[in-house]
């Protein structure tokens, strides 16, 4: 499966059940999102987090929007493990504060992805969805 259609799958699924209320299937991409689109790439689903800043899931890459400032946070082949709110103390956070939090181990070290809400269960599975592809192929 690929990543775009697992994004699909799974967030249609959480957005039907009611259970995610701040994500987006198939959105139409801001300009200056669209600007730093790659040839065909196409964005799969937008998740807004608690600060109103967009995530943009493409086929292959997640962008963070904040205002017109968009940076590449990184390409869902540099996914080498996810870990749900911390990777050395997550029995050290509050769960009711930091629930939404995801830490991504990255090739070239990694990112801190928080606010999501309850988009962070979707987010949280996909990413290791395509960190075992990554490890499979290894």
């Amino acid at each position: 499966m690929t990543p775009e259609r697992y994004l699909e799958l799974q967030f249609k699924k959480d957005i039907r059940h009611g259970h995610v209320h701040n994500a987006e299937l198939k959105p139409v991409p801001s300009e200056p999102v669209f600007a730093k689109l790659k040839g065909n790439e196409s964005c799969v689903v937008l998740v807004r987090n608690k600060w109103q800043q967009c995530l943009w899931f493409t086929d292959s890459r997640l962008l963070r929007q904040d205002a017109s400032v968009v940076i590449e946070l990184f390409t869902y082949s540099s996914v080498r493990a996810v870990h749900w709110m911390s990777r050395k103390h997550p029995f050290s956070m509050s769960k009711t504060e930091h629930f939404d939090r995801l830490e991504v181990d990255l090739e070239d070290g990694g990112v801190e992805i928080d606010g999501l809400d309850q988009a962070y269960l979707p987010v949280f599975q996909f990413l290791g969805f395509v960190a075992s592809r990554r490890t499979a192929s290894e």
